[in-house]
């Protein structure tokens, strides 16, 4: 479900620590795609994907190479991808159980270890990861880009400054590297610098930065490999944002953990938590999906 996300963060004009609904009926149809940070990526009513029409296309005169790279990705529609993700700089998309990106590929997040001058080339075209096939789901961190694939494999690549790819490292990967969770992973999500996963058993798992516990361990220890998200157990689908995770359950709960600076938790409070907190939903209402942006949540 494409949320859209414009200076009304909220789509209510104003900033809230418990969730408001938003009006539907100045937004299209769009399915399948999710946006993290400043890049949109919506697809039709025939599953194409291309150019999202609240983007303008002649505002970005700062760097001529950046215009090209979009105007090329917004050319034609692109016929067939069943998921979009998207980070700061680079999107990805699921077509046929493979995955192509194209973009900004400064630490590898397009999966393709081209380099100039130690860091990845950006490309317009879009190429499919190498060394990837099968893919079920797909999540984009701000630079970096995981893939759970048909038996639920969970593999991450781009940046791992702070462990967000789950290997045990800091070390930014060309190449998809395996996370070694305990169980198939069925939904995976990434933040700026952290990643989450929920697996078979309904447990959430998270790696990476923890500054403001978004990890949800109960601590604020960054973590290079998985850590069980405390408390929680019935997990159906995860979402990461800048600094804070969120998660939807089995009985329709969402609940979200991490940085609470603009009240992104949903709690009624400005207060960060390091374990999840109960998003406060209105009486009746249950949450199917959940997504996170830099300093906001939405649920439907």
């Amino acid at each position: 479900m494409l949320l859209t996300v414009t200076l009304a963060l909220l789509g209510c004009g104003d900033t809230s620590a418990t969730p408001r609904d938003v009006s539907a009926a100045n937004n299209p149809r769009a399915e399948g795609a999710e946006s993290h940070d400043h890049t949109g990526a919506p697809l039709t009513d025939r599953g194409e994907a291309g150019h999202d029409p609240d983007v303008d296309d002649s505002a970005d005169e700062r760097d001529p190479s950046a215009a090209a790279r979009e105007a090329t990705a917004h050319e034609a529609p692109f016929a067939g991808p069943t998921a979009i993700v998207a980070g700061a700089q680079h999107t990805c998309a699921l077509v046929g159980g493979r995955v192509r990106c194209w973009g900004g590929n400064e630490f590898h997040q397009l999966g393709d270890p081209t380099s100039a001058n130690g860091r990845g080339r950006s490309r317009a075209s879009r190429e499919e990861v190498r060394g990837l096939s099968r893919v079920v789901v797909l999540g984009a961190g701000t630079h970096h880009t995981c893939a759970i694939v048909e038996g639920g494999a969970l593999r991450c690549w781009g940046h791992g400054g702070y462990g967000q790819l789950g290997d045990g490292g800091r070390d930014d990967r060309p190449a998809p590297t395996t996370v070694p969770l305990t169980q198939p992973a069925r939904s995976v999500a990434g933040g700026d610098g952290h990643t989450c996963a929920v697996v078979d058993d309904g447990s959430a798992w998270c790696w990476g930065r923890n500054d403001l516990g978004q990890l949800g361990d109960g601590t604020t220890t960054d973590s290079f490999l998985p850590v069980a998200v405390s408390g929680l157990s019935d997990a159906t689908t995860v979402a990461a944002g800048r600094a804070h995770s969120c998660a939807t359950t089995a009985t329709g709960g969402a609940l979200c953990w991490g940085d609470d600076g603009s009240g992104q938790l949903g709690d009624g409070t400005t207060t960060s938590s390091p374990v999840p907190v109960q998003v406060l939903l209105a009486p009746a209402h249950a949450a199917a999906v959940i997504a996170a942006g830099d300093n906001h949540s939405c649920a439907v």
